[in-house]
């Protein structure tokens, strides 16, 4: 998410007081030509956006300390379409839902799957990914099942980011059959736990999973393993943008935009540079 397709802008984020603002990196002979088109559709409004940012590669924080990743690349493209500035806030996954109700926020954009319990909280947008579940493990288990079931894990601990799709399904299709798991904050502290030997199998998003096995230091020792998990009523109906409930005006300016950057070449340019296969 370090460089957006926004006009063919390239943008860097910059943290102030935990609010990651864009900041123009365009040449400025290039602003001095576009500033005129510049003007007519700049923004008149600021769209505060709450996400993880420990989710790569969706959102993360690069080696240079910006807030980088699809989610972001996403809100930036829809946040054009409606002119307004997107302002994005880092909180903990558990604390994004609690901040749009206070009115901290006005948008979650953080691959937050539509699940009936959340439906009840916040207003949820059309989908714009629709991402399976999967596996990774440690390759001295030597684990070579195609298909991954609680029998055959029966001897290994299983970790997963809690307060997720991820962990209703462990919690109802793994746990019953007693298997053990272990929950974490974040994707990023599930991988620490499994580098430590906290546990053997991870169960998470099949492309944060994929993006952390692409990693050359991270194949050494670990790999997908198994079969993807999709279809299941735990996992959700998808990932949608989370809105106050009554906010359906900005939901249908925003599913709109969604409609508009999903059939773009934009979209699939996004998904061809944070993913190894489709998702959506």
């Amino acid at each position: 998410m370090s460089k957006t397709l926004i006009g063919g802008a390239v943008a860097a984020a910059l943290a102030i007081g935990g609010v990651f603002h864009l900041l123009d990196t365009k040449p400025a002979i290039k602003q001095a030509q576009a500033a005129e088109s510049q003007s007519a559709a700049a923004p008149t409004r600021t769209l505060r956006v709450a996400l993880e940012g420990k989710y790569p590669p969706f959102e993360y924080i690069n080696a240079k300390q910006q807030l980088v990743g699809f989610n972001v690349d996403v809100a930036n493209a829809l946040c054009a379409q409606i002119k307004a500035r997107c302002e994005f806030k880092r909180y903990g996954w558990d604390e994004l839902i609690p901040a749009l109700q206070k009115g901290e926020a006005d948008a979650i954009i953080a691959s937050m799957s539509i699940t009936p319990e959340r439906q009840q909280k916040v207003l949820f947008t059309d989908i714009y990914t629709r991402v399976p579940g999967a596996y990774i493990a440690a390759k001295s288990e030597h684990i070579i099942w195609p298909v991954i079931t609680a029998e055959r894990i029966r001897e290994h601990t299983v970790g997963v980011p809690s307060d997720t799709t991820f962990d209703d399904y462990v919690k109802h299709e793994l746990e019953p059959a007693g298997i053990k798991v272990k929950r974490y904050p974040s994707a990023e502290d599930v991988f620490a736990g499994l580098k430590a030997g906290e546990v053997q199998i991870a169960f998470g998003d099949s492309a944060v999973l994929a993006d952390f096995v692409r990693n050359p230091e991270n194949a050494k020792s670990f790999e997908l393993v198994g079969n993807k998990v999709q279809g299941s009523k735990w996992l959700g109906q998808g990932e949608a943008i989370a809105l106050a409930q009554n906010q359906k005006a900005l939901r249908d300016e925003l599913n709109t935009a969604l409609q508009k950057l999903i059939s773009s070449p934009t979209y699939g340019e996004l998904q061809n540079r944070y993913f190894v296969f489709r998702v959506l």
